[in-house]
């Protein structure tokens, strides 16, 4: 795998041998609904962007309405007559005041940036889980039709740590499963699952918060 990882790893035990457990291990979980149900609900989360989007918008009509004031400014300062009544002072005032309104025009158009630089990581992350669970959902039928790279690259997509127990410690060697994605269980997100004996739903003893 080149992103997941195994600890404690034994020289006697093969990867080979603890791969077959670990997709043993996902077919199970995928086959609990409250295991979906939690993977669907993270996502929901992490890829919401409506707040930012409204975000955007209140950055865009307060952008606009300073802009129609600087203008409205700017328009006054030029047909101001030669002959108004302390024009040089008012020249002076309407000038600082312009320039004030191009610094908040320059704060709101950061703060644009920033909130639209927000959302398109969040959107491009919404593709990411989306895919993952799409990958979850059909994990059966896609592991068992592709050859034996595509089988590391997905595990390797999916799976962070593999963590394994010493040697003769436990008839299974398997210990836990750290995910590459967030799972919301309960109101807590986790990633992590911890087994005890055998791959079944079961074994499932303790949910590690991210």
């Amino acid at each position: 795998m080149k992103r997941g990882g195994f600890c404690n790893y034994s020289a006697n035990l093969k990867k080979t041998d603890i791969e077959p457990l670990v997709i043993g291990v996902i077919k199970q979980i995928m086959n609990d609904e409250r295991f979906v149900e939690g993977v669907k609900s993270s996502i929901g989360i992490h890829v919401d962007a409506d707040k930012i989007v409204e975000e955007i918008k209140n950055y865009e009509a307060k952008l606009k309405e300073v802009q129609l004031n600087k203008n409205r400014l700017e328009t006054e300062l030029d047909t101001l007559p030669i002959d108004a009544k302390y024009r040089d002072r008012k020249i002076k005032d309407m000038t600082v005041r312009i320039d004030s309104m191009y610094d908040v025009i320059a704060e709101i158009e950061e703060k644009i940036d920033d909130a639209r630089y927000r959302k398109q990581v969040i959107e491009e992350k919404s593709l990411t889980f989306e895919n993952i669970f799409q990958i979850l959902v059909h994990f059966s039928k896609i592991y068992d039709k592709i050859n034996d790279e595509d089988r590391k690259e997905l595990l390797a997509e999916l799976i962070k740590e593999i963590h394994i127990y010493p040697e003769g410690e436990n008839e299974y060697p398997l210990k836990s499963i750290k995910f590459a994605f967030p799972i919301l269980l309960d109101g807590k997100e986790i990633n992590e699952i911890f087994l005890n004996k055998s791959p079944s739903v079961e074994t499932l003893v303790c949910l590690k918060r991210k």
